[in-house]
């Protein structure tokens, strides 16, 4: 059996930066939680995640028919400072097409802009396509420091090593940090 395309061709998604707002961000979010491992919905009030990422996150955002379909939001707020990555998604329509590594590229690059050292950001050790994705771009594992303060939950997280085996029964998702220093070809 063939993976056959969406039944309506997908133009190319129009690229933006900070233009959503949170009701957009928020129903985009409602419409991907479940690719979020664990669900960013079970973690998360997305209303109110969205109207922290609309007032304080640099968002590189893809747009479809004034639709919100693929979003990066990362913390750039301190020059000299590490930005850090706090969500990636992409509608299901438009997965597979590249567009998370479109707008990740295009956050490495606002990050390097804005005086960024390097680029952080936390994945879920079992969430592979993810952990795919960011290797691809260049991140790396860190040794497991104490938990960022910007990142959105109110669920303890443990801080594990890259190829540590994920217990299923675990109370709480563990964490794989990565970290993608930005080069002089990253800076303008």
């Amino acid at each position: 059996m063939s993976t056959a395309a969406p039944a309506r061709a997908l133009a190319a998604p129009r690229l933006d930066a900070d233009r959503s707002t949170a009701g957009e961000v928020a129903a985009h979010l409602a419409r991907c939680s479940d690719a979020f491992v664990p669900p960013l919905a079970a973690r998360v009030d997305l209303d109110d995640y969205a109207g922290r990422l609309v007032a304080r996150a640099a968002r590189e955002e893809a747009w479809a028919d004034g639709v919100l379909v693929g979003l990066v939001a990362m913390y750039c707020n301190r020059p000299g400072e590490a930005a850090f990555v706090t969500s990636v998604s992409v509608d299901s329509d438009w997965r597979g097409e590249g567009l998370a590594a479109t707008l990740l590229g295009r956050a490495i690059e606002r990050a390097g802009r804005a005086g960024a050292p390097c680029v952080e950001l936390e994945v879920d050790p079992a969430n592979a396509p993810a952990r795919a994705l960011y290797r691809r771009a260049g991140f790396t594992p860190l040794p497991a420091p104490p938990m960022s303060p910007t990142v959105a939950t109110d669920r303890p997280r443990t801080p594990v090593a890259p190829d540590a085996p994920v217990a299923p029964d675990a109370p709480a998702p563990a964490v794989l940090r990565l970290r993608r220093p930005l080069h002089r070809t990253d800076r303008p």
